[in-house]
């Protein structure tokens, strides 16, 4: 059984002794009007500050931050750089060591490829999407899914953890370069955001999901209840400096695909028009996004006459395929029983899609085509539309004749 506390009276003993040098150095820096950790926090990206955040729990056990130095009621300012970044801090070069025995001992991480196949795992069993990151194509069975069920309640918060703590870990070890690491992360971050609203919803479905998978004794639990406790009310910690709202994720983003700032959840509902579905979507955009949306759905989403979409849908049969969508499957294949869960069958299917004015693509003109695309094909969980993404596939093209129509992957998720 993983357990993150193992090492909490060594990692005590270092930490009382750490803390009580580093709050004497803030102390006399402080007086001279000066603040180091935070000038170089102002200068971390949103996506890295919140995505590190989401792992404060764990990286807060191998560093002793504030641990029995202070009194909830007391406030000592410190801002922990390691709280906010990875890759590049003060600590780094002491804490190494720590983090390659951590990541051995609770994840059997050792090396690049261990690492990949780990949070390829991890990701499979939330079902976090991995396009635009290293972990695509990479398939694992490397956690349980039993002990890490994302629908026992509050695990999702707990990956979301881990995944941050894997991440971060690996790559202040050397497992992961900065910018593969950010990518995944990224996604992760997304992940969250679709599923909690602030640090302190988080934190309690956090305690939820240990306790689903079992990670600590009483004893652990305790300890880990007070690090939280001080991540909520410590002035400078990241749960009190960074905000949960969706702009400084989505912004931040250095990867983003077609339509990844447009949300939506497709509910297989037939509008009567486009108009109609034009205000929920343009309302839907105003509620999630708040300040973010752009009611303007009259742009242009895509400048081209046609273009092809796949995505991965449940059927009932050939039936439910529309003439404009193609089998990416061989048919026996696609409608073996083996792919087939009562009564139905997951299948990747590629539908050809012609812009409504005959040049181009609008945001509404795309967005209302796709709804209608998916009237009757069951998405499962993964009824949230997470943007486009550019493909080449070579054998899909070489089935189309050398067509030199655009193609694209549409992403959804949970």
């Amino acid at each position: 059984m993983i357990n993150f506390l193992k090492e909490l009276i060594s990692s005590f003993k270092e930490g009382v002794a750490e803390g009580k040098n580093e709050l004497a150095q803030e102390k006399a820096q402080k007086e001279a009007g000066i603040n180091v950790d935070k000038s170089i926090i102002d200068g971390i990206s949103a996506r890295e500050k919140f995505g590190t955040a989401l792992g404060a729990p764990f990286r807060i056990v191998i560093f002793g931050d504030w641990f029995t130095l202070f009194n909830f009621t007391d406030d000592d300012e410190m801002y922990p750089v390691h709280l906010y970044g990875f890759g590049e801090y003060p600590k780094l070069e002491k804490h190494k060591g720590e983090f390659i025995k951590v990541l051995n001992r609770d994840f059997g991480i050792s090396d690049r490829t261990s690492c990949i196949e780990v949070l390829a795992s991890y990701f499979d069993l939330a079902g976090i999407d991995k396009n635009e990151t290293i972990l695509n194509g990479t398939h694992s069975e490397k956690v349980d899914l039993h002990m890490w069920n994302p629908e026992k309640k509050g695990v999702k918060a707990l990956i979301c953890a881990v995944l941050s703590h894997i991440i971060s870990a690996s790559t202040d070890v050397g497992y992961l370069g900065k910018e593969e690491a950010l990518d995944i992360l990224e996604n992760v971050n997304i992940y969250a955001k679709r599923h909690y609203t602030n640090w302190e919803n988080f934190s309690e479905e956090f305690f939820d999901g240990e306790s689903s998978v079992g990670l600590n004794n009483s004893a652990g639990k305790s300890v880990l209840k007070k690090y939280i406790g001080y991540l909520k009310t410590k002035k400078g910690s990241p749960w009190n400096n960074i905000s949960w709202e969706a702009s400084e994720i989505i912004s931040d983003s250095k990867h983003n695909g077609i339509l990844s700032n447009i949300v939506w959840a497709f509910q297989r509902r037939k509008y009567d028009s486009r108009e109609n579905f034009n205000s929920e979507l343009a309302e839907y955009q105003t509620v999630i996004l708040k300040e973010l949306a752009d009611p303007d759905t009259k742009q242009i989403a895509i400048d081209e006459p046609e273009i092809d979409v796949s995505y991965e849908v449940w059927i009932k049969g050939k039936e439910d395929i529309a003439v404009n969508e193609q089998l990416i499957d061989e048919e026996q294949d696609a409608f073996n029983i083996d792919n087939s869960d009562d009564g139905m069958y997951q299948v990747e299917l590629c539908a050809r899609l012609k812009a409504a004015n005959g040049k181009n693509f609008t945001i509404l003109d795309l967005m209302y085509q796709l709804e209608q695309q998916l009237l009757n094909k069951d998405l499962g969980d993964h009824i949230f539309f997470e943007g486009l993404t550019s493909i080449n596939n070579t054998q899909q093209q070489q089935q189309q004749q050398q067509s030199s129509i655009p193609t694209y992957y549409m992403n959804l998720g949970s």
